[in-house]
């Protein structure tokens, strides 16, 4: 997570509000730099008595903290103890003409830091409108800019954001909603008890389903059929995950990239054990299992452990992370058929063994 980098865009986004709204007022906003005592600062820029605002701020804060705040560790528990920084841009605005709605936007970080692992980090938001006096061309405009705004990110969020934000606004002890609402969002990926039910109660199923029709295939089609599906099933999960890494957190696509990938590793394990243990010698076959094992397994693992360094060297763009070893996978098919021909030429140059009497 680039800190630095997302300190420099909404600090940005502060400066570009607050030059729009000036010259919208002909008024300046004043400067005044804070800074918390426990940890961090901000920014506030204000106007008072201007032309077209009768107030308004404009809010940039960055805060750090030892122990994360427990609305933020109430949806996610396993975070509890962790250090935080949390930053963002907030504006209010309420207008001197009555006909002008009173518009309210935030947009935050929080990364929950702890030594010796990543941060984990996610991001939240939104806007809504509250007018003195309705109109329905205005409500209409309002929900049709939110809609262009994120409309080039997928043609699903709008209508999932603007639900979630008439949630969130509806005032219960009034029985109605404050405003005309507009969009909200929180911690837009899967929690980690989402990845968890999800893993435990359909992977680990599919993986106990896709073991045993591996082994089926392997004995009827062959060991290399059975590594090549398992490749092919390979490459089809990176793609997803890639997929998933452009969408977002989309709950079917999810399922589907753990459905292809828990076959992948089911088809794999039953191939590559089958493999190997077409090399090993009756009589030593559990010591050179494992060593083979080992060794086969030797060139993931080092690749694993360089794997956070390439998605830095990549910018943090996973979908191209997933896609170089979907690449890779090609010369390993074309190996697996070089492979399978010449174990063919080698059963094929054996003698043919006596009928057992």
């Amino acid at each position: 997570m680039d800190t630095a980098a997302v300190k420099t865009y909404l600090t940005g986004l502060q400066d570009r509000i607050v030059s729009k709204l000036s010259e919208l007022d002909g008024g300046n906003f004043i400067r005044d730099a804070w800074e918390r005592p426990q940890g961090g600062g901000g920014i506030t820029r204000l106007i008072e008595g201007g032309n077209l605002f009768e107030r308004g701020g404009v809010g940039f804060s960055h805060v750090f903290g030892d122990n994360l705040p427990p609305s933020a560790s109430a949806v996610r528990p396993e975070l509890v103890g962790r250090s935080f920084q949390a930053m963002g841009v907030s504006l209010v605005l309420h207008p001197r003409n009555p006909y002008v709605p009173t518009v309210h936007l935030n947009v935050r970080c929080f990364i929950a830091e702890k030594s010796g692992v990543d941060p984990v980090w996610w991001f939240g938001g939104g806007m809504d409108l509250t007018p003195y006096y309705g109109f329905a061309e205005d409500a209409a405009h309002f929900h049709r800019t939110c809609r262009d705004a994120l409309a080039p990110f997928g043609a699903e969020y709008h209508p999932k954001f603007k639900q979630w934000c008439d949630r969130y606004f509806f005032l219960k002890h009034r029985n109605e909603p404050r405003g005309i609402g507009g969009v909200f969002y929180d911690d837009l990926g899967f929690s980690t008890n989402e990845i968890a039910v999800y893993n435990k109660f359909f992977g680990g199923l599919s993986t106990v389903v896709f073991s045993l029709l591996g082994a089926l295939i392997n004995t009827r089609y062959g060991i290399i059929r059975g590594m090549m599906v398992g490749g092919i099933a390979m490459a089809a999960s990176n793609l997803l995950y890639a997929v998933m890494s452009a969408m977002g957190p989309v709950p079917w696509l999810f399922m589907l990239t753990l459905l292809i990938d828990n076959f992948c590793q089911a088809f794999a394990t039953v191939a590559v054990v089958s493999f190997i243990s077409y090399f090993t010698s009756r009589t030593f076959t559990g010591t050179q299992l494992a060593l083979m094992t080992a060794l086969s397994n030797f060139g993931r693992t080092t690749l694993a452990s360089y794997s956070g360094a390439i998605i830095d060297g990549l910018d943090g763009n996973w979908a191209l992370f997933f896609v170089l070893p979907t690449v890779a996978v090609i010369p390993a098919l074309f190996l697996l058929v070089w492979v399978g021909k010449l174990l063919d030429r080698h059963e094929q140059s054996q003698p043919p063994r006596a009928a057992e009497s």
